[in-house]
């Protein structure tokens, strides 16, 4: 691959993004009116970075982009390292802003071990046949997707009352909010891991599981979910393919029976003040 060949590509991919909704005026809607200039200033960022892939492989690629990412948020601190890095470094560039990544942060260090673990572990999957150079634990298939997975966490701090534009520090409510939703994305690892099964010949396989169920809900939501008689487990639907679902109660004796049905324990994960 060249990287004149992946700069066409970009190229091409702007374009085409643009001429999702050409009128009235003539491809301007998509970026002007309904793409955040933030994000699209992002992935205009991004290019330069992905243009690496001529000289350096997807995992070296993204361990760097996500050190420099960190580096970049000079309230975070030092660059993490161990076991704990990775998934550290990939829910903080989830966040997007300083001050939310700073609440992922500190919440990260207040999980119980069995939730930082399971993070630990899932978020440093490759699906390749390269591990990250800062990871040493046993590797297994297929890696896991949670597809919205940055679009919930996001969510969850945007609900907390200290949003990315607030002038507070960020206070133990953000942190709760952090705390609460990625206990959450631990817990959906925990259940979608249970369906798939780990295979040590599978390390270049992955799954996708689709959170569409609950991208938009914050930790109250859930819980309230509960109090309505629902609740909410990732069922697999093929071999690379699960989502989130919610249910209503009375349908519980025939989910528990049903090997393709794994019950998310979010009451136990989500913490109300």
């Amino acid at each position: 691959m060249h990287s004149a060949d992946i700069a066409f590509y970009f190229a091409h991919w702007v374009t085409d993004l643009a001429g999702a909704e050409p009128i009235p005026l003539r491809g301007a809607v998509k970026f002007v009116l309904k793409f955040p200039q933030a994000v699209f200033t992002r992935l205009m960022g991004s290019m330069p970075e992905v243009q690496r892939l001529a000289a350096s492989s997807p995992t070296q690629l993204v361990e760097r982009f996500l050190k420099k990412e960190w580096a970049e948020m000079a309230e975070l601190g030092g660059v993490p390292a161990g076991v704990e890095a990775i998934a550290l470094m990939r829910l903080a560039v989830m966040s997007q802003t300083p001050k939310l990544a700073l609440a992922v942060r500190d919440a990260f260090a207040e999980l119980p071990t069995e939730q930082r673990e399971m993070l630990a572990t899932e978020m440093a999957m490759t699906g390749t046949a390269e591990p990250y150079h800062t990871h040493h634990l046993p590797r297994s298939g297929p890696a896991l997707l949670l597809y919205y997975a940055p679009h919930f966490l996001r969510h969850c701090h945007a609900t907390s009352g200290t949003g990315a534009d607030a002038d507070a520090d960020v206070d133990a409510e953000a942190r709760a909010a952090a705390r609460a939703s990625m206990a959450c994305l631990s817990e959906v690892y925990r259940a979608a891991r249970s369906l798939f099964g780990t295979d040590s010949t599978r390390t270049e396989d992955h799954a996708t599981v689709y959170m569409d169920a609950i991208k938009d809900c914050d930790r109250h939501q859930i819980f309230e979910s509960y109090a309505e008689g629902r609740c909410w487990a990732v069922v697999k639907v093929s071999q690379h393919e699960a989502k989130v679902q919610r249910f209503d109660a009375e349908e519980l004796p025939t989910m528990v029976r049903d090997t393709n049905v794994e019950l998310l324990h979010l009451w136990k994960r989500v913490v109300l003040p």
